[in-house]
């Protein structure tokens, strides 16, 4: 059967998955035909099929490795001349149990002919009776030399070089997620990262510089190589993996622009001539690099004033304002600056004083109006009543609320600018269903029935006293 016949079946859809960032949107492209596939690396027929369940397969695997190498993807420079991009697959472990042999699995980074690629590769031992993942190898020739594992700028004849030797917790017959990316680090290196995890949990990663690969490789093709999966089953070994998913995402635009973070309470005043703290900010992008954020802190002229262990000293009243920024050179890029003000105040005395007296007592659906208050500083004073229930009532314009039932109306008075630290002022009103002040024939009817009987009491007992008295005098007499 020909190559491209072996694609008719199903094309799979690739999308660009913005990674570690949730400052960008997912972008997703057009479906691959058969014509974005070809082997890169095989002996005797084309091993490799896709299923209807969109998974690419490699069978009977005979003496070599084999590559399905995705063409025509966009792995161009970017600006600078460098490569950026990630790949990830899913697959399911070999059983080395079963199969008695080593066993590969992998991405292809970089692909443009046999003397220039480099893969990364998750192998299982046959001789780690474990049978749980014993190596996760970056592994490579680029001018016809190989990767040397642990050397930014050394090439050599050696073959095979592992990243990280220590075997993990991902069993041979788990499915595991591979993922690696390039991206540049410097003017002129690469770094790979890779990372595989287990569908139980365990997972092996890591980081690896090595030399820019635009610019080292002798033959490095106009248009960007190419990009694919791998595996090797064994020499003269019939059987077959399944690679559930290829994922490729160009980030040569994604997640590289910085953005500034602030830590910390954010002061918005202070006292001449005493120390003003600033935020601690903190610069980097959605690569999780670190970077330079420039702070500078200007008073009410525009002019700088010096910054000392993260405060400064202001010596004029009025509006300083603060400016973070971060430019990060390497891409060009500018994040979107902090900036505020700091209002900076004359210390003095604080003094308060009220329109009138705070009222004691007032009568049900009427106006009870509050005083305003005042002070020498930079503030406003808000009022808040609540009645016996803590329920909130509404305090009109004019400064004045009105009671719908009798009880007690508790008022708290507070500055609205808390800086100045002037403690809350706090009374209660007493209202009534009538005033007890102009109403004596209801408010105090009770008092006066309860005032006459009294007198009556007084004026009735003393008049018997007196009778008694008198009685018993003539009685003596």
């Amino acid at each position: 059967m020909k190559l491209a016949k072996k694609f008719l079946l199903l094309p799979l859809l690739a999308t660009f998955v913005v990674p570690f960032s949730l400052r960008n949107e997912s972008i997703k492209v057009d479906a691959y035909t058969e014509d974005d596939f070809y082997i890169g690396s095989s002996v005797g027929n084309n091993p490799w099929t896709i299923n209807e369940d969109d998974t690419f397969v490699n069978k009977n695997n005979i003496w070599d490795s084999n590559f399905l190498i995705f063409k025509e993807l966009d792995t161009t420079p970017n600006v600078e001349n460098r490569l950026e991009y990630t790949i990830t697959t899913s697959f399911q472990g070999p059983d080395i149990a079963s199969i008695g042999e080593d066993q590969w699995r992998g991405i292809v980074i970089y692909y443009v002919d046999s003397q220039n690629f480099l893969e990364a590769v998750c192998k299982w031992s046959k001789s780690d009776r474990s049978h749980e993942l014993q190596e996760l190898m970056l592994h490579g020739k680029i001018n016809g030399e190989f990767y040397e594992t642990g050397s930014v700028d050394n090439w050599t004849s050696t073959e095979w070089h592992d990243i990280w030797t220590d075997g993990c917790a991902i069993a041979s017959d788990e499915t595991v997620t591979l993922t690696a990316s390039i991206y540049p680090k410097d003017p002129t290196h690469d770094e790979v990262s890779l990372s595989a995890t287990g569908s139980s949990g365990g997972v092996a990663s890591g980081k690896q510089t090595i030399r820019s690969l635009v610019s080292y490789a002798s033959n490095y093709p106009e248009n960007g190589p190419d990009v694919g999966l791998y595996s090797h089953l064994g020499d003269n070994k019939t059987g077959s993996v399944t690679f559930s998913s290829f994922e490729f995402r160009n980030d040569s635009n994604i997640g590289k622009t910085p953005y500034i973070e602030e830590f910390g309470t954010r002061t918005t005043c202070g006292y001449k001539n005493e120390s003003v703290k600033l935020p601690t900010f903190t610069a980097t992008n959605g690569k999780f690099d670190i970077l330079s954020c420039d702070v500078e802190v200007l008073d009410p002229n525009g002019l700088p004033v010096e910054i000392k262990k993260n405060a400064f000293m202001p010596e004029l009243t009025g509006l300083y304002t603060v400016n973070a920024t971060c430019v990060d050179e390497r891409y060009d890029e500018v994040a979107e600056p902090i900036s505020y003000q700091i209002k900076i105040y004359e210390k003095v005395e604080i003094s308060i004083t009220q329109s009138f007296a705070n009222p004691t007592y007032g009568v049900t659906n009427n106006k009870i109006h509050l005083p305003i208050y005042s002070t020498n500083v930079d503030t406003e004073f808000v009022a808040k009543v609540r009645d016996e229930n803590n329920e909130e009532i509404e305090v009109y314009e004019g400064n004045y609320f009105v009671p719908t039932h009798n009880g007690v109306y508790y008022v708290t008075i507070s500055s609205t600018n808390e800086f100045f630290g002037i403690k809350d002022i706090n009374f209660h009103i007493d209202v009534y269903e009538y005033d007890p002040i102009e109403n004596p024939n209801n408010a105090n009817i009770a008092l006066m029935v309860i005032v006459s009987i009294v007198l009556f009491l007084v004026v009735a007992g003393g008049s018997i006293l007196i009778f008694v008295l008198l009685r018993r005098r003539d009685i003596n007499d």
